[in-house]
């Protein structure tokens, strides 16, 4: 299996975005640049600060192992605008467990959009921002 599993989420410290490997905890998340799980890893518990990010827990979002039409990778969270027969609409990226697949939502409190739309073709995706910041 290729797909690659990291996550995102926004800096406690900066507020700026970071993707990595998620480490959390059950007050605070974490989160390791990829190529830094090593470091991490050989430098032991006491030193594993120097290598994590505090993340703000609730801007984290899973790669879905998918990207836009321009090549930007979509992580769960993300609002597409996403066109269809013409028809432009503006959607989240979330996972449903309950059918085990990435799938969209016209808001986060909302039904799944048309049940049939998963995601699988992203060439009539764009990525135009995520729930924890404005859309382009």
């Amino acid at each position: 299996m290729d797909r690659e599993i990291k996550f995102r989420g926004k800096r406690r410290d900066n507020n700026e975005w970071i993707v990595g490997h998620l480490v959390y905890g059950t007050s605070q998340s974490f989160i390791i640049p990829i190529g830094n799980i090593m470091m991490g890893a050989k430098l032991g518990v006491d030193s594993i600060n120097s290598v994590c990010h505090n993340v703000e827990p609730e801007t984290v979002g899973q790669f879905t192992g998918l990207k836009d039409k321009d090549g930007v990778e979509i992580y769960d969270g993300d609002i597409c605008q996403f066109t269809y027969d013409d028809i432009i609409k503006k959607l989240v990226v979330v996972w449903a467990d309950y059918l085990m697949m990435w799938k969209f939502t016209e808001s986060l409190d909302g039904p799944l959009y048309r049940s049939s739309r998963t995601i699988t073709n992203s060439e009539t995706l764009k990525i135009i921002g995520n729930v924890h910041q404005e859309s382009k």
